[in-house]
């Protein structure tokens, strides 16, 4: 028996050699979804949908960088801090000394990049699936094309020209052959894309769809571009049919708009969803950071705000594209 052994190791091993084939060891991941495998249903493009609007939140969009690019630089708010060695990237935006380095311009990229290929895979995928009701994919594909104008109007105005990236990058060679796209041309695609926008968008959600794109949000969306690029008059036309059609009006008292009951309330367009309520201090999470920014700073007890913060102040009262779009008097 004893030199039976090494004769039944190597049966063993023939067999399962011969029981080997390609098709066994070549298996689709269980655990992650790809291209793929996936965009296969109406539930595939809702979760695809839903993950363009993730980068809004996180410290390159709404969440830290586009308080500093927009308000700090504009002088809308004061930079504060506790002293010449704090928040060294905000001050760097303030004094207009920013490096190449500089973590909020980086990050803003970086995030409107990330939202902006979720947004081109859903423009290109979506269309190939099934759908019950033609009216929900184009409400999916109408939600990606404004995101792509949203995400592309914040980086054309902080960079200038940048890469016009509409479709997925299928190998690494695409990528390290983009360049940079003159800003005119990146500003026909946002109102291409915007234009899309309210053609497929409904007038308005409910209930857990609320904060959604909507065509009114992409209207007035529209208007704020026309407003940029100094188009007066294409401007106000958009403006005018947003405050006829749109069903929304004026809060009697400004105030109002800031009140946590009135989040996407009835003179809001268009809001970044944060969750409420979240105890630790993040600026990548599903809660908003700005209350550590916004508030007078001092070291006592208690303090104004939760654990102190970069002191900022209004200068003037002024609309944030960070939670509403304004609707024109």
């Amino acid at each position: 028996m004893k030199n039976k052994k090494p004769l039944y190791a190597a049966l063993l091993m023939l067999g399962l050699t011969a029981g080997c084939s390609e098709d066994y060891l070549d298996l689709d991941p269980r655990n992650a979804s790809t291209v793929e495998n996936f965009y296969k249903t109406e539930t595939d493009a809702l979760l695809a949908t839903n993950a363009v609007y993730s980068q809004l939140n996180q410290s390159g969009m709404f969440n830290y960088s586009l308080w500093a690019i927009g308000d700090v630089m504009s002088d809308n708010s004061f930079l504060g801090g506790g002293g010449a060695a704090d928040g060294i990237e905000f001050q760097q935006l303030d004094n207009f000394t920013m490096t190449a380095t500089n973590p909020l311009t980086t990050t803003h990229w970086q995030r409107a990049y990330l939202g902006i290929g979720q947004a081109n895979q859903v423009l290109q995928r979506v269309p190939g699936i099934t759908f019950a009701k033609a009216e929900l994919q184009n409400q999916y594909l109408g939600e990606a094309a404004f995101l792509r104008a949203l995400y592309y109007f914040y980086l054309v105005r902080a960079f200038g020209d940048v890469p016009l990236v509409l479709t997925p990058a299928s190998t690494t060679a695409d990528v390290a052959s983009l360049t940079r796209t003159p800003a005119a041309q990146v500003y026909d695609q946002i109102i291409k894309d915007l234009t899309d926008a309210i053609s497929k968008l409904p007038n308005s959600y409910t209930g857990d769809n609320l904060g959604r794109a909507t065509k009114w949000s992409a209207t007035a969306m529209l208007a704020k571009v026309y407003l940029t690029q100094g188009k007066l008059a294409e401007a106000a036309t958009q403006a005018r049919l947003v405050i006829a059609n749109s069903g929304k009006s004026l809060w009697p008292n400004f105030a109002d708009n800031f009140k946590v009951e009135n989040e996407n309330g009835q003179e809001s367009l268009f809001e970044v969803q944060f969750k409420s309520g979240l105890s630790s201090y993040t600026t990548d999470g599903p809660g908003a950071c700005m209350n550590e920014f916004w508030g007078a700073r001092f070291f006592g007890n208690p303090y104004v705000v939760s654990s102190g913060a970069m002191a900022s102040t209004f200068r003037k009262k002024t609309w944030l594209i960070a939670t509403k779009l304004p609707i024109p008097a």
